[in-house]
């Protein structure tokens, strides 16, 4: 997991306002659960900047917390008064998170731009048809290199969502009706596929923005339209 808890302010105080120990996170005023959040993102239902604390062992690239912002607006209204923490758009989110997961240690230097001057992050767009999965499900690899390009031309965060949903652990097989569907692997260690179903259930969320266009896509792979 990547986050730890959640801060929801409409107005982030001034740093100089703030005493040390109110910056702890048992001392946060509002506290809910990430997944709440990020799943408001995903949906487009999200309306007030959030501060997520980052899991210790991701910290050291994109630092401490991150903000997730509903549009343009609140990130500028955010730097305004915060440059030490990341600021990312429901857009941006996921990207970035799937930046950090391919890339490692090679990411760190693209954050620390974004963190130092602020604004968009940008991804190269020539990297949407990887197939970040090839290690668990090779069989069909070549199915998904041609999923997640098709989908990088409609968005490339519907490209990055396909990655994200395929690099944890999934695979593509038959379907009657829509031709091919998603079919998650689960292992309980999480190391090789999602630890449960029910993760993989609350996760695949992040889809359903692309549902119809996804259903398309699988529908032109079961007929060999490439």
């Amino acid at each position: 997991m990547v986050w730890a808890w959640v801060k929801i302010d409409d107005d982030l105080p001034d740093k100089k306002q703030v005493k040390p120990d109110e910056q702890e996170p048992k001392d946060l005023a509002k506290l809910i659960i990430p997944k709440d959040v990020i799943r408001a993102a995903w949906r487009g239902e999200l309306t007030k900047a959030c501060l997520i604390e980052v899991n210790l062992a991701w910290r050291h690239i994109l630092g401490e917390a991150v903000w997730i912002v509903p549009d343009e607006a609140a990130r500028a209204r955010v730097w305004a008064r915060d440059k030490d923490h990341l600021i990312f758009t429901p857009a941006e989110l996921f990207r970035a998170v799937q930046t950090v997961a391919e890339q490692g240690e090679a990411a760190k230097g693209v954050f620390d731009a974004k963190r130092m001057f602020g604004g968009e992050l940008l991804y190269d767009g020539t990297q949407e048809a990887t197939d970040t999965g090839a290690g668990l499900s090779p069989a069909d690899s070549h199915l998904w290199q041609w999923l997640i390009s098709e989908a990088a031309k409609i968005d490339v965060d519907f490209a990055a969502r396909l990655k994200y949903i395929r690099g944890t652990g999934a695979k593509l097989e038959p379907d009657a009706r829509l031709g091919y569907k998603i079919v998650p692997i689960i292992d309980a260690s999480g190391q090789n596929g999602w630890p449960s179903w029910e993760m993989y259930e609350a996760e695949r969320w992040c889809l359903n923005p692309y549902r119809e266009q996804l259903v398309g896509l699988l529908k032109r792979l079961a007929q060999g339209i490439f």
